[in-house]
């Protein structure tokens, strides 16, 4: 392979190689501006009201985003994947444990789109389910083996017809129900939901490739971009799909939230390509999904990204042929529990560890933020487990990296 097409999963990007901030921008709002956050949209308006919907999607946006920000600015000036920056951070074993995890559970991530792409095909041209799964799992397979050159382009396609799918299908809306209308709507009380979970639901979108971002934004070429980079996608890219689909839900015209079924009543043409933005829409995401998974597991194995990308989007495509798709509440309930705290605790190392190798300090303050997100799912299911991981895995992690003075630095421990 030629330089010009290195993933760089084994080494740091060197800076000859980055790319402009425009470039990882687009790579990353492609990534975020994903049907599946209309469903979630809909899902926290259906059970909280528009107006505290929209609240609890707001906050879990900005704290996402200040999470992914942070995380970002620091692997641009490292210039590593999230697999090795986790081994720097977590140590040797700790951090092939980490990102074995995260890069596995994002090939969930690719199984889900894959399973709602099959769906949309066998809907419109009739083939059998398990086929339309395996062309969608092969064609979204063989796009994530071009790396991050494909996705790019894959994202600007995504993103100019979500961004026209949207305003067609808000006209369409908006010509049978008022501003008024939607934002008084309120959920029947069988169906309410607790404020602390509807943010839970909005961060648990993307809080695993949220903490992967160093895959994306270690391509830039400084942490200023980074950050600038990682807020087109959140609060901004990741906000308006959740908009769109808590907008048609509170209309009661799609209470799922896939607005793009408004287009169903101007003909059998407009499905059609409503069918073609909704495959195209789950290529981007799954595409982006199988990166991250290749790219972190390709730092553990000694593998080429595109074997590992082919041999992880086929497991993924059997996921999807075993109906993970229908266990996307609970996937994202998971997701708010486990995840969190793993960037919690890098965060506190950005803060005030830094040069130090504590990786029992940041492994304990995971687990500790596990342990008290399980809790409050189970006594306090009112409170967002998302926000509790997050912020007692950092207080633990700046605690015990205060307490614990470290002789080793991290530069010294890699050598």
């Amino acid at each position: 392979m030629t330089k010009t097409f290195q993933e760089y999963e084994h080494q740091a990007v060197p800076i000859v190689a980055r790319r402009s901030l425009l470039s990882i921008s687009i790579i990353w709002s492609g990534f975020t501006m994903v049907m599946v956050g209309a469903f979630v949209g809909a899902q926290i308006i259906n059970g909280l009201g528009f107006r505290r919907g929209m609240l609890a999607i707001l906050i879990g946006n900005l704290l996402l985003a200040g999470y992914v920000a942070l995380l970002s600015a620091f692997a641009a000036k490292e210039g590593k994947s999230f697999g090795l920056s986790c081994r720097q951070l977590f140590g040797e074993w700790g951090g092939k444990l980490i990102t074995f995890f995260l890069s596995g559970l994002v090939v969930g991530w690719f199984a889900v789109q894959t399973g709602l792409a099959g769906e949309s095909v066998f809907k419109v041209l009739g083939l059998s389910q398990p086929v339309a799964i395996l062309l969608m799992g092969g064609l979204f397979t063989l796009l994530a083996t071009a790396g991050l050159r494909m996705l790019k382009p894959l994202s600007i396609l995504s993103i100019v017809l979500f961004v026209f799918m949207g305003a067609v299908s808000l006209g369409l809306n908006f010509q049978h129900h008022t501003l008024a209308e939607i934002v008084a709507y309120q959920p029947s009380h069988s169906t309410s939901l607790a404020l602390g979970v509807g943010v839970t639901l909005a961060i648990s979108v993307f809080i695993d490739s949220g903490t992967l971002t160093a895959d994306f934004t270690r391509w830039s070429k400084s942490p200023t971009q980074a950050v600038i980079a990682s807020l087109s996608a959140f609060p901004i890219a990741n906000t308006i799909p959740m908009l769109l689909g808590g907008i048609v839900a509170a209309s009661l015209t799609a209470k799922d939230g896939n607005f793009a079924q408004l287009l169903n009543q101007l003909g059998p043409g407009y499905t059609l390509f409503a069918a073609l933005f909704f495959v195209i829409n789950c290529a981007s995401v799954a595409t982006h999904g199988l990166y991250n998974a290749a790219a972190g597991w390709g730092s553990l194995f000694n593998l080429p990204f595109q074997r590992l990308a082919v041999i992880l989007g086929a497991v993924g495509t059997g996921l999807a042929l075993a109906g993970i798709t229908g266990f996307l509440v609970s996937w994202l309930s998971l997701l708010g529990i486990v995840v969190p705290g793993i960037g919690g605790a890098m965060i506190a190392w950005s803060v005030v560890g830094r040069g130090r190798f504590a990786p029992n300090a940041l492994l304990i303050s995971w687990g500790f933020s596990i342990f008290c997100s399980t809790l409050a799912s189970v006594y306090a299911p009112e409170y967002s487990v998302a926000v509790i991981a997050i912020f007692s895995a950092f207080i633990t992690a700046c605690v015990l990296l205060t307490c614990l003075p470290q002789k080793m630095t991290t530069g010294e421990h890699l050598g």
